[in-house]
C-alpha cells in the first residue's frame, strides 16, 4: 500500500496542526507512521502519528496504555485524530523516554551483574502486569526495552494481544520477530501465555549478558537445539543469571516459570 508520509512529513507539517505544542526534531520521519519530539510548556513528549491503514493496531496500543503502570510502561498523555494530507491519521502524545534502547547498548558492551538483576527485575514485572490485563506483548526485543537514567521501560504495545481479541492479522499470520519469538508463537500458536513473553525475554537476557544472540545462526532452530553454555562465553557468570536465563529458555512453555515474580524470587531469594 502507497504511504501519504512518503514524502516523510515535515516539522512545519505537523506543526500547524498542534497549536499547544512545540515540533522540536524529527525522530523517525515514518513511511506509514512517523514519530516527532515535542514539548508544552511543561514537559518533552513523544508525538507519533500513524498512517490510516494502522488506525487499529495504534487504538489498540493506546487502550492497553490507558490500563497498565507507568513504572514500567511509557506515560500515555492524550491521543485522538489529525487530517494530514487528505487522510484521517491516528496520533499519540506520550512521555518523551531520555535514555537509548539496549539494542544501542549491547551494540558497545554486554550489561554487568548488578544491570541484569535490574533488567530481570522491571522486565518480570511489566510482563506480570500485562498478564494480569490478560496481554501478552509478543514482540519483547532489544528494540522494545528502553534504558532511561533510573530504570528500564518495555516499549512498543502495538502488536500487544489481548487473549480475548481475535487478532488484527491474517488468519495463521505469525506477528512478531523472528529472532525473539517463542518456539509456540513460530509454530502459529494461537493463545499464546506470558509463558510466551517469558521466552522471549530469555532471549533478550542471554544477548545483552553474553554479547551473543543463543540463535544467531539460524532463529528456525530455536526451541530445536540449546543454545551454547552461558559459561562457555562469559566463565565469571552469576550462577542465578545464569539459570534464571536458563529456566527461561526451556524449549516447552509448561516448563518454564508461570510468572516474573517466580524468577524474581529465585534470583533474590531462595532456588525455587
Amino acid at each position: 500500500m502507497a504511504s501519504k508520509f512518503n514524502p516523510p512529513l515535515t516539522l512545519d507539517e505537523v506543526d500547524q496542526y498542534f497549536d499547544n505544542l512545540t515540533i522540536t526534531d524529527v525522530i523517525i520521519p515514518g513511511g506509514q507512521g512517523a514519530v516527532f519530539k515535542a514539548k508544552d510548556n511543561q514537559k518533552k513528549l513523544f508525538l507519533k502519528i500513524y498512517y490510516s491503514h494502522l488506525t487499529i493496531r495504534a487504538e489498540r496500543e493506546v487502550e492497553k496504555l490507558k490500563k497498565l503502570s507507568n513504572e514500567y510502561f511509557i506515560q500515555l498523555y492524550d491521543y485522538g485524530y489529525v487530517e494530514l494530507r487528505e487522510d484521517e491519521c491516528f496520533y499519540s502524545l506520550t512521555e518523551f523516554i531520555d535514555g537509548e534502547s539496549l539494542r544501542k547498548i549491547i551494540n558497545k558492551r554486554a550489561l554487568n551483574d548488578e544491570e541484569m538483576k535490574e533488567l530481570i527485575v522491571v522486565m518480570g514485572k511489566a510482563i506480570d502486569q500485562l498478564w494480569s490485563f490478560d496481554i501478552v506483548h509478543r514482540d519483547i526485543k532489544p528494540e522494545n526495552i528502553m534504558k532511561t537514567e533510573d530504570d528500564y521501560k518495555l516499549i512498543d504495545l502495538g502488536i500487544a494481544k489481548h487473549r480475548d481479541l481475535k487478532t488484527i492479522t491474517q488468519s495463521g499470520a505469525i506477528v512478531g520477530t523472528l529472532p525473539y519469538m517463542s518456539p509456540e508463537q513460530i509454530n502459529g500458536r494461537k493463545n499464546l501465555t506470558l509463558r510466551s513473553d517469558l521466552f522471549a525475554l530469555g532471549i533478550v537476557l542471554y544477548e545483552v549478558y553474553t554479547g551473543k544472540h543463543p540463535f544467531i545462526h539460524n532463529p528456525y532452530t530455536i526451541g530445536k537445539i540449546d543454545p551454547a553454555p552461558i559459561e562457555s562465553i562469559n566463565p565469571k557468570a552469576d550462577k542465578k543469571i545464569v539459570e534464571v536465563i536458563n529456566k527461561l529458555l526451556k524449549p516447552k512453555a509448561i516448563e518454564r516459570p508461570v510468572s516474573g515474580e517466580e524468577i524474581i524470587n529465585y534470583l533474590i531469594g531462595g532456588e525455587e
